[in-house]
């Protein structure tokens, strides 16, 4: 089970690395290169925020590693990134979008756990 988390995990972040901002997911701070990574950077909850969906993202990956589930969790973690890129230096807004996104995650992995 371990190995195929860690698969999980490996595939997600080579799934991911092929958008724009896919990086800035529990990325280095080193290597913040976009207004929005910076923000996040700048700000010690929002990178909290940032570790917590990833956590959350790879449990979801896990879980949907084979189902049909799977591609639009990928799909739907590529247009969150879109979105998050769209506020820029906001923290509010940053703040917003990760709140929303930690809920989706934890309700989608909750349903699992209720199965």
């Amino acid at each position: 089970m371990t190995r195929t988390l860690a698969l999980t995990i490996a595939l997600a972040v080579g799934a991911l690395s092929f958008t724009p901002t896919a990086q800035a997911q529990d990325f280095n701070c080193n290597r913040a290169t976009t207004a929005t990574e910076m923000a996040i950077c700048a700000d010690g909850r929002l990178r909290a925020a940032d570790r917590e969906m990833a956590r959350l993202y790879a449990i979801k990956l896990a879980n949907d590693e084979e189902t049909c589930r799977f591609r639009v969790t990928v799909q739907g973690q590529r247009e969150w990134l879109r979105q998050r890129g769209t506020c820029g230096m906001n923290g509010g807004c940053l703040a917003r979008i990760y709140s929303s996104r930690i809920r989706y995650l934890q309700n989608q992995i909750a349903e699992y756990e209720a199965d």
